[in-house]
């Protein structure tokens, strides 16, 4: 009598097959892709108009620099500004969390 052979060798072999085929059309699709010859690029001559820049180029205005924190230069007076109010906090109210109730204890007697 003769053995039947197993399924699982003939699937997993078809299944290799598609593997191995899918793998072979993706990298050959990309060497196609990446064989193909890109058009070169042709630049059309430009004329080049260069004029002078605008007049508030070439005197820009002074840029202020930035006092470090803490500090103030003695010839700048700080603006008088009104006194900020804060308002007392909301009293905090006490939460009380009452604590769990047992599972209740029930017994059962199994039917024969």
């Amino acid at each position: 009598m003769k053995k039947p052979k197993a399924q699982g060798q003939r699937t997993q072999g078809v299944k290799l097959m598609i593997s191995a085929a899918a793998l072979a059309a993706t990298l050959g699709g990309w060497a196609t892709l990446s064989s193909q010859a890109t058009p070169e690029m042709v630049a059309a001559p430009v004329a080049a108009v260069v004029s002078a820049p605008p007049a508030w180029l070439l005197n820009p205005p002074p840029i202020p620099t930035l006092q470090a924190i803490g500090t103030t230069p003695a010839a700048v007076q700080a603006p008088v500004t009104q006194p900020v109010v804060v308002a007392p906090a909301p009293a905090l109210r006490e939460v009380v969390v009452a604590p769990a109730r047992p599972a209740p204890v029930t017994t059962t007697q199994s039917s024969r």
